[in-house]
């Protein structure tokens, strides 16, 4: 017997899996190799299984469907964090550029960006639903 799961918990909590997926390969990424080479990867890639397996698992549970409020609320969310990150990297490219700053994006850094939008994504979402501000009277 399947367990019925609000569609918003659903969301929610796919988001914040994969914000949690994407910050662990950026911290394996980041951090140096241990003594035994392996033993980083295999920790990581445990990890990175079993949170795999959580995001499967929720994804295949049964939920309600979508109404048009959640799909109100979700497009706002999509909106609200594609503002944010053109305007972060904007801000970004600005500083670089006024103060002459040197800043190397390597990949674990572009994972720990992606795990941050996946974040405020997530959250803006479950406040926009949680806030009720979906009848456009903002």
């Amino acid at each position: 017997m399947k367990k019925k799961i609000h569609l918003t918990s659903k969301i929610y909590s796919i988001e914040f899996l994969a914000a949690m997926l994407f910050y662990s390969i950026g911290v394996s990424l980041s951090t140096p190799n241990t003594n035994p080479i392996y033993l980083k990867y295999l920790v990581m890639g445990v990890m990175l299984v079993v949170i795999s397996a959580i995001i499967l698992w929720i994804a295949l549970m049964n939920s309600e469907k979508m109404d048009e409020r959640a799909r109100y609320n979700l497009s706002k969310a999509s909106n609200l964090t594609i503002i944010a990150a053109i305007s972060f990297f904007l801000l970004l490219g600005v500083s670089l550029l006024a103060f002459s700053l040197h800043i190397r994006l390597t990949a674990g850094i572009m994972s720990f960006v992606v795990a941050a939008m996946l974040a405020f994504h997530a959250l803006s979402f479950l406040t926009f639903e949680n806030v009720g501000l979906s009848n456009g009277k903002n």
